[in-house]
């Protein structure tokens, strides 16, 4: 049975990349251990070095990914998680403006002035780097439903008690906002929200706004940091 249930989940996480809807990296999981509840131990079982556990509140993802990498250097297989459980970001490319059209946010995006340089001996220390504003930070929150990804705002790093939040119609700053983990795959995700035209078989038109989601292009990084020098 457990050869079946993991030829199933390989199945599953084809198909789900194929249509374009997530990452593939939960569905296949959950009906592997649906189907064979003992697989986990089975698999880990054909591990002849053993495994190794990363816990703690924040930076397993990294941690794991840095030993990993250092495992693999040295010329030793490692299987884990590549997809991790970090937080997320809503970038807002282009939202509908005041006038209903177009407005490009990564254009008018305002880039801080670089602070002039000290004298080449001295270290000149930054606590924070700064986000673009259009950059939304989508949080990993416990709830009783499960850990859902909810929407953050960054405060501005001059010392200013103004955050910087969502405005466009995805990212709806007036609404509550809470994501299934699993919809958002190491890939990322894209969201269009257009208007849509149709014709009703007695002639009529409808017209309505809907959205459309597909797998992102990769990886994507806000630039931010903390205590560099």
């Amino acid at each position: 049975m457990f050869r079946v249930a993991r030829a199933l989940a390989r199945l599953v996480r084809a198909a789900s990349r194929r249509v374009g809807r997530t990452g593939g990296t939960t569905a296949p999981g959950r009906m592997l251990l649906m189907l064979s509840p003992r697989a986990l131990r089975r698999m880990s079982a054909e591990l002849d070095a053993g495994s190794a556990l990363v816990s703690a509140t924040n930076g397993k993802t990294t941690t794991a990914a840095m030993i990993a990498a250092a495992l693999e250097r040295a010329g030793r297989p490692v299987v884990h998680n590549r997809a991790g459980s970090n937080m997320a970001w809503g970038v807002e490319k282009i939202i509908e403006s005041a006038s209903e059209r177009p407005l490009n946010r990564f254009e008018q995006q305002k880039y801080p002035t670089a602070p002039p340089a000290g004298p080449a001996d001295t270290l000149n220390y930054l606590l924070a780097t700064t986000v673009p504003d259009y950059w939304i930070p989508l949080l990993p929150v416990q709830s009783e439903a499960g850990l859902r990804l909810q929407r953050g705002k960054v405060l501005q790093v001059d010392g200013q008690l103004k955050t910087v939040g969502a405005k466009g119609r995805v990212l709806n700053a007036d609404r509550p906002l809470a994501i299934f983990e699993e919809e958002i795959p190491r890939e990322g995700i894209r969201v269009t929200r257009t208007w849509q035209l149709a014709r009703w078989h007695d002639g009529s038109t409808h017209l309505w706004i809907g959205r459309q989601k597909e797998v992102g292009r990769g990886e994507g990084s806000s630039g931010l940091r903390f205590d560099s020098v």
